[in-house]
């Protein structure tokens, strides 16, 4: 469904000192940097797969989704979605895809979601039937009908955000791009969220890259995991492929006292404290002697055993590709 080769996305950005000399200077001698989004980008997205695309801030993951969807026109390098070169923004293109971006709005601020949609039929050329069809379905899953007829300012950040995914679902597409769509929601409103678009997903069996900053938007969508630093992919496969995934140790969370821990302590290589709660980190070789004299213990509750955290594994690959590449630029100079 999606293909990239060889991409490359160069800004040239404007470079000013602060402040009205800098500003004035700026007038008579501008100057400017060289910033590269994007470094020779490949990746292969089969028809239905679920893609979590993270990284830092300024990785590069805006600037991508913008290039799959049309938006912005790369520097060098081939990009095929569908069958389609994204930035030619040929009608039959701009139907199948859509992007919903959490930090940026679609929805008209002063009138209804509701007119935004009937806007948006009339643009994708929804025929009447099928347009109610799947606004009645969508707004029921989502408990928005209450609603559908107020200005959009007067909507919560999770009622517009939601009225955000209606607004880009109503003209049927195949490739679903989600740049950070839980962004400033409350717990509640995330997993709403992510229970929606699994829901979605396994319905209609929609290609879908989904940026985010919440691990756990990722983990529970995502088949694949494509983790992006400095415009360069560092890793490409699924969780299981993580390097350090199948560690040599284990962290258990348990709910104890601290005479209990301290039985367990000789055999831990770290123990956390967060009031009645510790998480231990424990060698694959002593978890059953630890877990043993947790479950002799009367004081005991809430006990769960869990691979190395996603979270700290991404860390450590970003960290490695970081260090990776200031070498290299120190090997320049």
């Amino acid at each position: 469904m999606i293909k990239v080769e060889g991409l490359k996305m160069i800004y040239k950005v404007h470079k000013k000192e602060p402040g009205f000399v800098g500003s004035m200077k700026s007038l008579v001698n501008r100057k400017f940097e060289i910033v590269e989004a994007l470094k020779n980008v490949d990746l292969e997205i089969e028809s239905g797969e679920v893609i979590g695309l993270i990284g830092p801030n300024g990785a590069g993951k805006t600037t991508f989704l913008k290039i799959l969807s049309g938006l912005l026109n790369p520097t060098e390098g081939k990009v095929s979605v569908g069958g389609y070169v994204p930035f030619d923004r040929k009608r039959e293109f701009r139907k199948m895809i859509s992007l919903v971006m959490g930090q940026k709005s679609q929805l008209i601020w002063e009138i209804s979601a509701m007119e935004t949609f009937n806007v948006n039929k009339a643009i994708y050329e929804v025929n009447k039937s099928d347009f109610e069809q799947r606004l009645n379905e969508l707004i029921d899953v989502l408990d928005v009908r209450k609603c559908l007829n107020l200005p959009v300012r007067q909507l919560s950040l999770g009622e517009r955000m939601k009225m955000e995914i209606i607004a880009s679902l109503l003209h049927f597409p195949k490739v679903l791009f989600l740049d950070e769509p839980t962004i400033g929601l409350d717990l509640k409103s995330q997993v709403t969220m992510r229970n929606f678009i699994k829901y979605y997903v396994e319905k209609t069996n929609t290609t879908v890259i989904i940026t985010s900053h919440y691990m756990e938007d990722i983990k529970a969508l995502c088949d694949r995991l494509v983790v992006i630093n400095k415009g360069i992919i560092v890793f490409n496969g699924n969780f299981k492929q993580l390097p350090g995934f199948d560690s040599d140790h284990k962290y258990i969370s348990v709910k104890t006292n601290n005479e209990t821990i301290e039985r367990v302590r000789e055999f831990a290589l770290d123990i956390e404290t967060t009031k009645d709660s510790y998480k231990i980190k424990v060698p694959n070789l002593a978890l059953n002697k630890v877990m043993v004299e947790l479950g002799s213990s009367e004081n005991v509750s809430d006990l769960t055993v869990e691979n190395r955290p996603i979270e700290e594994i991404i860390m450590d690959i970003l960290s490695e590709r970081s260090n990776t590449q200031n070498d290299k630029v120190s090997g320049v100079f």
